[in-house]
């Protein structure tokens, strides 16, 4: 029987990375061209059960989307895979050249990626790692899915660690930044919605801006990219079946993330905590400020309360007690004028996390991932917004810390079109719970785990 390097002969090769090498080969048996993959860190334990791992669920697979495997095996220069050669590009280096695909191009290739994967989950497995690069295209540009090594079935869950990040950043689900070891098929629901972001847009998906995809289909981004695994899409079939329903003229089934007609002026009656005026330290520096008196309201704008205002708004079942999430700033801000208030200024928000005292968390000066919703936390999702009472700030105000980015009403002096949020989020790190972070951004801009509450003056 020939050799591995007898039977396989390299042509040349196509990539190289810290784990693996592949090259382009030609099988001289069946006489084909094929990829073989080759482990190069061959004393990383972890290194080799991911790449057997990727060809277990390969093999699994029998799909024209879906790269196939032809053989595998270990010889002296160490383990190796066969697999389907493609002679083409990817969809990485296609964006990278026409940044922004027209809409029916973008459709005739996310439409099999969707098949391909709605079948791979029938069968248990699981991507995790889908991204423009690794989408391969044929000569005739057909799309196939490759690269499985983060992907995982169900008998192989046990065996990963808590706590591990898996997938690419812009790509990833936001759970997948808590905790891999839990994430299901609905992650590649949201990698699959970033990805067609991507193409319909031409920007990178790590904001969410809606405004950038074309009007049919912003329902179906929207959903599909929900930071609330629980909001998007649960199964790609019904993904497939609003893209069908737009293609032919129709609208999307989808519940809208984002608000569209209100009802009119309405009241809120969410409790409100008065801020009494004076000083204040604020900043990383605690540098002195005075501020007059105001209200703030205890909790975060939940579901529900956006959902009285906003007719076009739903959520999952079961979620009416958590912050309303995607929402731009714009949004929040006609929220807040509909319902007689605004929205705090960032010293406003700042003052009423830490209180006189000036304290980094609302709690006090040390960090408890028991009092929020954090990365630390190892929730991955947003949680009720009265779930850490002993996270209250001295003011008594709730959910100051993590669950939701919260947008303020001060602008970014270099860039006006930005604002301020403060917080931090449930997939950010501790140290965004601290009551002087911040980050800035477009005031149309979606970003999935952006939320807020509102104010208003105590002298009218």
């Amino acid at each position: 029987m020939a050799s591995t390097q007898q039977r396989y002969r390299v042509i040349k090769e196509l990539g190289r990375g810290g784990m693996g090498v592949v090259y382009r080969a030609q099988d001289t048996m069946l006489g084909r061209e094929v990829a073989l993959k080759r482990v190069l860190a061959t004393g990383n334990r972890m290194v080799i059960d991911r790449f057997l791992g990727e060809a277990k669920s390969i093999a699994a697979l029998n799909h024209p989307n879906i790269i196939q495997i032809f053989d595998m095996g270990e010889d002296e220069e160490g383990l190796f895979i066969v697999t389907e050669f493609v002679d083409g590009s990817d969809l990485f280096n296609l964006l990278k050249t026409q940044k922004i695909l027209p809409p029916n191009t973008a459709l005739k290739l996310i439409v099999p990626i969707i098949r391909a994967m709605a079948y791979a989950h029938k069968q248990g497995v699981i991507h995790r790692d889908i991204k423009p690069a690794n989408v391969l295209l044929t000569s005739d540009g057909i799309p196939k899915i490759a690269d499985f090594g983060l992907a995982r079935t169900e008998a192989m869950k046990d065996a990963e660690v808590t706590g591990m990040v898996m997938g690419t950043q812009n790509y990833a689900s936001p759970e997948q930044f808590s905790d891999s070891k839990h994430v299901d098929h609905r992650t590649d629901v949201y990698s699959i919605g970033a990805m067609f972001f991507e193409m319909l847009s031409g920007t990178r998906p790590q904001f969410l801006r809606e405004q950038d995809i074309p009007d049919p289909f912003k329902p179906i981004v929207t959903k599909a990219t929900a930071a609330d695994r629980g909001a998007r899409y649960q199964r790609l079939e019904e993904m497939l079946r609003d893209l069908h329903a737009v293609t032919k003229g129709g609208t999307a089934t989808v519940p809208h993330a984002t608000a569209r007609s209100a009802r009119g002026p309405v009241s809120d009656d969410a409790e409100m905590a008065l801020i009494p005026a004076g000083p204040f330290p604020f900043g990383p520096q605690g540098e002195p400020q005075q501020l007059p008196a105001f209200y703030i309201d205890v909790y975060p704008v939940t579901n529900l309360r956006f959902a009285r205002v906003f007719r076009e708004y739903q959520f999952p079942p079961g979620l009416e007690d958590h912050p309303a999430a995607g929402v731009t700033w714009l949004q929040a801000a006609r929220y807040a004028k509909l319902v007689g208030k605004r929205l705090p200024t960032e010293p406003e928000w700042e003052k009423a996390a830490r209180g006189p005292e000036g304290w980094r968390f609302p709690w006090g000066n040390t960090f408890m991932p028991q009092n929020c919703n954090c990365f630390e936390s190892g929730i991955g999702r947003t949680t009720a917004v009265s779930t850490y009472p002993a996270g209250q700030s001295p003011y008594g105000v709730m959910d100051l810390a993590g669950n939701v980015w919260e947008w303020t009403a001060t602008r970014l002096d270099k860039l006006p079109q930005f604002r301020i949020l403060k917080g931090g989020a449930f997939d950010g790190k501790a140290q965004f719970t601290q009551c002087f972070e911040k980050f800035a951004h477009r005031e149309d801009g979606l970003i999935p785990t952006s939320g807020f509450r509102c104010a208003r003056s105590a002298e009218k």
